[in-house]
């Protein structure tokens, strides 16, 4: 995790607990690299998901983020998708990084 040091940790302490509890109520979910950045109303989760098309579903799922809102860049060797929500009172960014073609539900709703 990544954050500003000029921010004091206590202001991370809602994103913590965010994905804490989410790592407690749905025991497996795949790893993710997860960055806590400030943001302009605190900060943000920012969850990365690298070549794996069904754990980054099964993030949003877990996340409850709509697939509707999902936005997505085609690259000459791989599509990011990313889609931007909240997680109680914590804004969020999921961003899936995931090889060509690419076979996600979230890709055919966009």
């Amino acid at each position: 995790m990544y954050s500003d040091t000029n921010e004091r940790l206590y202001s991370q302490v809602a994103a913590r607990t965010a994905l804490l509890a989410l790592a407690s109520n749905v025991t497996g979910l795949p790893a993710a690299n997860v960055d806590v950045n400030p943001d302009h109303d605190g900060v943000r989760l920012d969850i990365h998901i690298h070549n794996n098309p069904d754990g980054f579903e099964w993030w949003r799922e877990a996340l409850a983020l709509d697939p509707a809102d999902a936005r997505f860049r085609t690259h000459s060797d791989f599509c990011t998708v990313q889609i931007d929500g909240t997680a109680g009172t914590v804004t969020l960014s999921l961003v899936g990084y995931l090889p060509l073609p690419v076979d996600v539900p979230v890709l055919s709703a966009a």
